[in-house]
This record gives structure tokens, C-alpha cells and sequence, in this order.
């Protein structure tokens, strides 16, 4: 339920950010453009949306891990559960522990 409710939030935090990026630099899409799921299980889901051949990106979903980056594998934000009431989280290169 918790992954569920995960992987529900990553693509609404993605679908967000995508729209933010094609107000912003006017973007029109390409023939490429959809959701593509490299892996999807009860433990993961990975995969891209990618909106053109320029804007895209790609999410890790796991049980105690969640990974945005762009297409070419820059990390975006990144937030580790780190056992009971601890995580680390790094945001564009800036991380911290809470």
C-alpha cells in the first residue's frame, strides 16, 4: 500500500514538474512521448516519461528509496529512509539528514 501510494505520488510530483518545464520554455512535444516502465513490481518501479527529446525524466521507486533524475542520469532529488525516524534526502546536489 505504502509503494502504492508512492509511485502515486513520484508520477504526480513528475506530470507537475513536466508541465512547470513546458509552460516555462514553451516546449512542444515529439513523436516520442509517453510513460515507458523499465521494471514495475511490488518492491520497484522504474522507468521515464519522457515529454520530447530534450525533456524528459526518469524516476526509481523502491520501499525505502525514491530517485528523480534527468535522462542522462543527473539526480534530481533523491530520499533514503534510514531506519525508524531517520532519512537522508539530497535535492540538486544538496543533502542532508533528518
Amino acid at each position: 500500500m505504502a509503494l502504492s501510494n508512492a509511485v502515486i505520488s513520484i508520477v504526480s510530483v513528475a506530470a507537475v514538474v513536466l508541465c512547470s518545464l513546458m509552460l516555462c520554455f514553451d516546449c512542444k512535444p515529439a513523436a516520442v512521448q509517453g510513460l515507458r516502465l523499465e521494471n514495475y513490481s511490488e518492491q520497484q518501479v522504474k522507468g521515464c516519461y519522457d515529454y520530447n527529446q530534450t525533456l524528459s525524466i526518469c524516476f526509481d521507486v523502491g520501499k525505502d528509496f525514491m530517485k528523480l533524475a534527468t535522462k542522462t542520469g543527473e539526480e534530481i532529488v533523491f530520499h533514503l529512509e534510514l531506519g525508524p525516524n531517520m532519512f537522508y534526502c539530497n535535492v540538486l546536489g544538496q543533502g542532508f539528514i533528518g
